[in-house]
């Protein structure tokens, strides 16, 4: 079974993962490294109170790039500018991580594969060794050491332990192949030495170009390594946005990855990835996402832009704009009764109890969309514009009715079988060709060609 994961990227989407309307939904909650470092009691107890297998993200890459991405503004308003390093960022290197990595912050130098070598080129391995034990003792460790003295009582010698452990790791792109492939290499043999009887999963971090130039490269630096799990993450990896020459490089790239033995999680993973992991391919054991806005994620923070209101609709199995998801509706004529509404676009615990309370379909839908008061702000162009965000409201729902169809496409893939699930992508192309923008759904002809070639071994 494809195990479902959830990333916690915030506190106040606590309320997802432990309401009862959610908490069967998924299997593991992964963690980032730095929010377990600054709220080391909050994430304790959310673990402890949930009682799901949870993985922890020591976010090792983060310091092989640019030290000023580490960075953030403290300024007070009428204050001058206070950059400083994220308070998160130097809990997790200064009292988790240790040297190197601190000293990153130290020097305001980055990391490099230098770093981690000796002065005539070799691997300098009593510090990849110290610095592996540090890495993977915190995410061993820290969850059962900061419950407080009644949990840990209650708990006894069942402490939370992570499902599985992450070995150092480092961003692999075009221009540090060779290099950071080697540094990778000797901090998960250190791991598997330092953990032999610990699942160690080898974080797999590329850029796109992984797909294409240089994949052959990256296996051939994982055989003989006697993986116990791969995670994956590709740089910005957006399913609906990928060409169908991208697509057909990605299935490449995990069919080569699953010859390697080792169970596959995509961490930032999407409806396509999803189809993948179905039982009749099996080239996925587990995906992840964020609460509404998470399929894909950059490996280099580039600011989270305008706040817009989305609607998950199933039927084309992407997140879109309010005003794009309410063009197929209206074109479609699908809220012009709760029969029609629930049918066709949405069925889930929240729709249904949104038009128990609004009193019809239509006015459900238009509550994904309510905005508040527009608000001025400026542009880095220097023009100035008025926008209108979101509710609060109006952004809790559309998380709520985007888990729970999440959670309806993960059913689908012991309810449906492939071929079934594969065809429903054109017949449902096809149905919104006439009401649809070409951009909101092309990404199901190309899913479902792609699919086809690889289910007919093309």
């Amino acid at each position: 079974m494809t195990k479902h994961i959830y990333h916690f990227n915030m506190h106040s989407e606590k309320k997802y993962f432990l309401g009862k309307e959610h908490i069967n939904n998924y299997d593991l909650i992964g963690l980032n490294g730095n929010i377990v470092a600054h709220s080391p009691n909050a994430i304790a107890a959310l673990i402890s109170t949930t009682a799901k297998k949870y993985f922890i993200d020591p976010q090792t890459h983060i310091f092989q790039h640019d030290p000023h991405l580490l960075e953030s503004n403290s300024r007070k308003p009428g204050e001058e500018d206070q950059i400083k390093y994220k308070t998160s960022v130097v809990k997790l290197a200064e009292r988790h991580l240790g040297m190197p990595f601190y000293n990153v912050l130290q020097t305001n130098s980055r990391l490099s594969p230098e770093s981690f070598k000796t002065e005539s080129g070799d691997l300098e391995n009593d510090l990849i060794s110290e610095s592996c034990d540090r890495v993977l003792d915190f995410q061993k460790s820290f969850i059962g050491n900061n419950l407080d003295e009644e949990e840990r009582d209650l708990l006894g010698k069942d402490l939370p332990h992570p499902d599985f452990l992450i070995a150092p790791y480092f961003y692999i792109s075009r221009s540090n192949t060779k290099e950071w492939l080697e540094i990778n290499e000797a901090f998960y043999k250190a791991a598997k030495i330092s953990q032999p009887n610990e699942q160690v999963f080898y974080a797999l971090v590329v850029s796109k170009d992984a797909m294409d130039s240089f994949q052959d490269r990256i296996i051939e630096s994982l055989k003989g390594l006697n993986l116990d799990g791969i995670l994956l993450w590709i740089d910005g990896h957006q399913e609906e946005d990928l060409t169908s020459s991208q697509v057909e490089c990605y299935i490449k790239l995990l069919k080569n990855l699953k010859s390697l033995g080792a169970p596959i999680y995509n961490s930032h993973a999407g409806y396509l990835s999803i189809l993948l992991s179905h039982p009749a391919l099996n080239l996925l054991q587990g995906l992840g996402h964020s609460m509404n806005y998470g399929e894909h994620r950059t490996v280099v923070p580039v600011g989270g832009g305008i706040p817009q209101a989305y609607f998950y609709l199933r039927k084309n199995h992407s997140r879109n704009k309010y005003v794009n998801a309410f063009n197929i509706l209206s074109g479609k004529g699908w809220y012009g009764s709760v029969e029609e509404y629930l049918k066709n676009v949405c069925n889930c615990h929240k729709c249904q109890e949104l038009i128990r309370l609004k009193g019809s379909a239509i006015e459900a839908f238009i509550s994904y969309g309510e905005t508040g008061e527009p608000t001025t702000i400026r542009r880095r162009n220097g023009t100035v514009v008025r926008i209108s965000y979101p509710t609060g409201e109006a952004k809790d729902i559309a998380v709520r009715h985007y888990v729970n169809n999440k959670d309806l496409e993960f059913n689908s893939l012991n309810t449906k079988s492939f071929s079934e699930l594969n065809d429903e992508l054109k017949d449902v192309y096809n149905d919104l060709l006439k009401v649809a923008d070409i951009k909101v759904i092309q990404h199901l002809d190309i899913w479902n060609a792609s699919l086809t070639k690889l289910a007919e071994g093309r």
